[in-house]
């Protein structure tokens, strides 16, 4: 490297953009840092909502298909109900028509 007067001259005149580059890399790296903080903090927060929101969802599910169970074992027992109805009908019929003869 040459080391004249005016090579000397020149880099003591750069020494400030080097120090205020510097400074504002420093900055920058720090803000980006606070940054990517707060972006992991508001994944953790999203990520702890969503299992409370699916835990609300099976939960429901879990609700709707006792539910529907219930709904189909009525509908059996209505189905069940309408059928010896039926045959309590028939029989009567039956009955009358023997009166009748």
């Amino acid at each position: 490297m040459d080391s004249t007067p005016a090579t000397l001259a020149w880099l003591l005149q750069q020494a400030p953009v080097v120090v205020v580059m510097g400074l504002a890399l420093y900055v920058l790296w720090k803000d980006n840092k606070s940054i990517r903080k707060e972006a992991s903090k508001d994944r953790q927060k999203h990520k702890e909502e969503l299992q409370v929101l699916n835990k609300e969802v099976r939960d429901k599910e879990v609700q709707y298909l006792d539910t529907l169970k219930d709904v189909v074992s009525v509908m059996d027992d209505v189905e069940k109900g309408q059928e010896k109805t039926q045959n309590l009908i028939m029989s009567i019929k039956e009955l009358v028509m023997s009166f009748k003869t």
